[in-house]
């Protein structure tokens, strides 16, 4: 009875309301791992995480295997930075559960921010080309890792499968504009996406990134008048108007404003 009025309540989203009954339902048979993991999430959306994390242990203490109690607390201990243990966790669950995608895409972040890049690129592999966020993850990666021309593939890929994801769009225009790898660059194909996302958003930093494409493409007086544009749009983005002003002066100072082989100020804002 207690665990039914406590998931309606949570389903209503009075979470209070929701941990009370479930405690009541913990109280009534403290093995119930339902029960344990229902109060693990009432108290989670309540605030009250280290209670969450007990309840999650305890459930796990009962039964070892139970892949939700395995993933909700890699959640916690994630926001609480506990890389390791987070991804105890979510291979534990991975073990029981080889498909699930948001304990392998949660995976593939921790290790990531673990520096483990080597496994978090696997494990980003096997996440859903669905999940744009995972594609731009590994992207990232593999361009830290100087791997940029499987960086560029795997954006090619994507933006074939998925063509309005704009993000996706961004990211492969700014690798053909300013890739340190020379020869993967193609600045009018840069150019013809760049402007398709500034057309749609209207963004100072989409513009700085049309600004990119030209200089790709040698026509830096057009580069600079765009940045200059841009550059009047964002007075009120400090942090992007510093970017800016550095990207336009290198479009104006030096003999050639083609983006250097390292990575270019004016993309720094673009691929972070």
């Amino acid at each position: 009875m207690h665990l039914s009025r406590g998931k309606v309540a949570f389903e209503a989203q009075r979470f209070a309301e929701a941990a009370s009954e479930f405690r009541k339902a913990v109280a009534a048979n403290p093995g119930s791992v339902a029960a344990r993991v229902n109060l693990g999430a009432a108290l989670t959306q309540s605030g009250d995480l280290n209670g969450a994390v007990q309840q999650f242990e305890e459930a796990l203490r009962i039964e070892p295997a139970k892949v939700n109690a395995h993933y909700n607390l890699a959640v916690l201990l994630a926001r609480q930075n506990k890389h390791e243990q987070a991804i105890a966790h979510l291979r534990s669950a991975l073990n029981v559960e080889p498909g699930d995608q948001s304990a392998t895409f949660l995976l593939a972040q921790e290790l990531n921010k673990s520096g483990r890049a080597d496994e978090a690129l696997a494990e980003y592999a096997r996440v859903d080309a669905r999940n744009e966020a995972a594609l731009l993850e590994q992207a990232r990666l593999l361009y830290r890792k100087g791997q940029y021309k499987l960086a560029l593939d795997r954006l090619e890929k994507g933006h074939e499968q998925y063509p309005q994801r704009g993000r996706t769009v961004v990211m492969l225009a700014y690798l053909l504009a300013a890739s340190p790898q020379l020869e993967l660059r193609n600045g009018a194909r840069a150019l013809e996406l760049a402007q398709r996302v500034y057309n749609a958003t209207s963004a100072a930093q989409h513009g700085a990134l049309v600004a990119l494409a030209l200089a790709e493409l040698g026509r830096c007086s057009e580069a600079s008048e765009w940045q200059r544009r841009m550059i009047a749009a964002a007075e009120a983005n400090s942090d992007l108007l510093v970017k800016l002003k550095a990207g336009l002066k290198s479009y104006e100072n030096v003999q050639s404003c083609r983006p250097r082989s390292e990575t270019p100020l004016a993309g720094v804002l673009l691929f972070k």
